[in-house]
Parts: C-alpha cells; structure tokens; sequence
C-alpha cells in the first residue's frame, strides 16, 4: 500500500461495509456521479453504465450438524470445492434467513428457487456468525459465503455444503467507472487487492 500512496500521494482510502443492498446501490450511484473512484463489493447484477473487475469468485455455502440426515444426501461434483447438497432434501427444515436488506440475502433466495424450495419455516437473523453458530447446534440450516468462513471457526461437528446452482459463482469485484478504466492508480489498487487476497 505503500508504493500507491507514494506513486499517488493525494488518495484518500474509505473502507466501508457493505452489508445491505441499499447501500450498495447507494455506492453505485456515488461512484456513477464521481462522489467514488472505486469500491469492492459482491456485484450480482451488474450496472450497465460501470466497468467490473474480477478480484476472486465464491460460492454460497450452507452449515448442518454432521450428524443431520440430509449430509448423507450431498454429492461430489467436479464444479463444486465442497460437497453439494438439493436443498430439496432440507425442504421441511428451519431455514435461518439474513433480512431482506441484506445483500447476501438475493443469493440465498436465489438457491433456494433453484431448488424449488419455499421454506416454511424460517428464522430471520441480521447476525451471519449467529446463525452459523444456530445451525451448528441443529437449529436450523444457515447459509454463508465461503470466503466468510476464513475468519470462522466452525464446530468440528459442523459440515459446510455447496447449494444452489453448482456451477454459479459469485464475483467479488471491484466497480468503477466506465470512462476510468485506465486509470493507473486504480489499476495499482485492484492489483495490490488480488495480491493480497491470494495470500489468503
């Protein structure tokens, strides 16, 4: 980080979460109206009118006890890095559901319509860690991002499993402006955030 501050000494860095769909769509038109050189964020539906750039790919991931009837159900597959569960076989279970604000929310709702499952019964939880924590005592099935499970520690009496559509992943990008494509320094940033996420 040192080189860009001393190659482009005028930056200003803001880190921010992104936890709610609100406020990504409040960073998108702050970046569009040049409030925002940059930011990084999981972009499931694309602006026309912003450049994209790749930083790494997840997947949605689910949380069960080992011990719950459905692992036996899980597969191997070639697109997949962990097992993959239907969620046709969790059907009549607890779904622990982040609320409709929240970003991670549209994926989770997206598998479950790719397994054709309405949940009728579910927990809704703006904490991610507790539901995972919820799931892993039985209360439940959670879902998470995979890259989230970095800074977890799961039980080791947990199982993680893909769901969803096996061969869907999930770009963690970084948005700019189209017209700023070429721009040195935020060429430096996005190349200093691939270094360090690859380390990881």
């Amino acid at each position: 980080m040192l080189i860009v501050i001393q190659q482009h000494p005028v930056q200003r860095l803001c880190l921010v979460p992104l936890g709610e769909l609100t406020e990504l769509l409040a960073h998108e038109e702050q970046l569009l109206a040049g409030d925002l050189d940059m930011f990084f964020g999981y972009n499931s539906v694309s602006n026309t009118r912003l450049s994209y750039e790749t930083i790494y790919e997840d997947c949605l991931v689910a949380i069960l006890p080992k011990s719950h009837p459905a692992v036996s159900f899980a597969e191997s597959k070639e697109s997949c890095i962990y097992p993959w569960l239907d969620l046709a076989h969790v059907r009549k279970e607890r779904f622990i559901l982040q609320h409709s604000n929240q970003s991670i929310r549209q994926l989770e709702e997206d598998a479950l319509f790719y397994a054709d499952v309405l949940p009728e019964l579910t927990y809704k939880i703006s904490s991610i860690d507790a539901g995972i924590r919820l799931a892993e005592q039985g209360y439940g099935i959670a879902f998470t991002l995979n890259s989230y499970l970095t800074s977890m520690k799961l039980s080791p009496d947990s199982v993680v499993l893909q769901i969803g559509d096996p061969d869907m992943r999930i770009p963690f990008s970084a948005a700019f402006r189209k017209e700023d494509e070429n721009r040195k320094e935020l060429k430096e940033w996005i190349r200093l955030t691939k270094e360090l996420v690859s380390r990881q």
